[in-house]
């Protein structure tokens, strides 16, 4: 008359005829068991165990979703979803219904990594590219790693320019991740190639800008002269910025005294504003680093 002692023997007979051979018979016996108590365990997982071995897909699924409503916890409910997207994902495979599993996980533990590694790669796999740019920025969110964070914005960025051509989110998004990580060169390559397409010279001023300060805070010695000199010659040759131009070369020089080609720009700029007497300076200070260079003496 216990109902539990009478599952729990139900599904002790079913490990019998499990063991002697018999998978509809333990079946059986296991589906009693579920009759007495719909959230007994031991049966549950008995019964995903011989449709998953009998490859009997959409049961397994079935099963696992009966399992699903019987546990509690957040870590075990996220892994059954987990176990059923990739049993959709499987050939022939239902990667809509794979990523309705995954989202129900997302729903569950919204910081999980492995959910949002299977959702990036099952919207990919169905060409939702709105939805893998959204998963990128959401869990670049999540992230405490500032470099990583700035590889998943860019990551984002790199969708949204090339699969939705969404220029301005894209723009936004390489922005942000080279706030995370000014040393993502490639986020610095993708973001002057947008700018110069669109000939949006006053933003990439700003952003080269910004950088040139993150570098000097990081001591990066090398990227804030590189830096600099891109931006003089924005300056010089875009925005037609003479005073602008100058203070960039001249953070140049200040990065690298020897190097006489920001020096000779330098001396040109000067020149062009009339400044004779400063254009010397610089021309004496490159004759002292390339005493060779014979255009200095002419």
């Amino acid at each position: 008359g216990d109902a539990a002692v009478r599952a729990s023997i139900y599904a002790r007979i079913g490990e019998v005829k499990r063991g002697q051979g018999k998978p509809r018979e333990a079946e059986l016996n296991f589906e009693k068991a579920l009759g007495v108590d719909a959230k007994h365990r031991g049966a549950l997982d008995a019964l995903v165990e011989l449709a998953t071995e009998a490859k009997e897909t959409r049961r397994a699924i079935e099963w696992r979703r009966k399992r699903l409503r019987a546990v509690d916890g957040p870590d075990e409910r996220v892994a059954e979803l987990l176990a059923i997207a990739r049993i959709h994902s499987e050939e022939p495979g239902d990667p809509r219904a794979a990523a309705e599993a995954l989202e129900e996980a997302h729903v569950v533990d919204p910081r999980d990594r492995v959910v949002f590694d299977a959702l990036r790669a099952a919207y990919e796999k169905l060409h939702r590219w709105p939805r893998v740019v959204e998963v990128l920025a959401e869990l670049a969110d999540l992230t405490d790693d500032p470099t990583e964070r700035g590889a998943l914005r860019f990551a984002a960025a790199d969708v949204a320019l090339g699969r939705i051509r969404d220029e301005e989110r894209g723009l936004g998004l390489l922005d942000r991740a080279l706030d995370d990580d000014p040393t993502h060169d490639r986020a610095l390559n993708a973001l002057v190639a947008v700018r110069t397409s669109r000939g949006e010279w006053d933003a990439l001023d700003a952003a080269y800008t910004r950088l040139v300060d993150r570098f000097a805070r990081l001591g990066d010695v090398e990227r804030a002269w590189d830096t600099c000199r891109k931006l003089g010659a924005l300056r010089r040759d875009k925005t037609r910025n003479g005073p602008g131009a100058i203070e960039a070369f001249t953070g140049a020089v200040s990065c690298k005294p020897g190097d006489v080609d920001s020096r000779a720009m330098l001396a040109d700029l000067h020149l062009a504003r009339g400044d004779e007497g400063q254009a010397v300076v610089e021309f004496e200070r490159i004759s002292q680093h390339s005493p060779l260079r014979a255009s200095t003496y002419a």
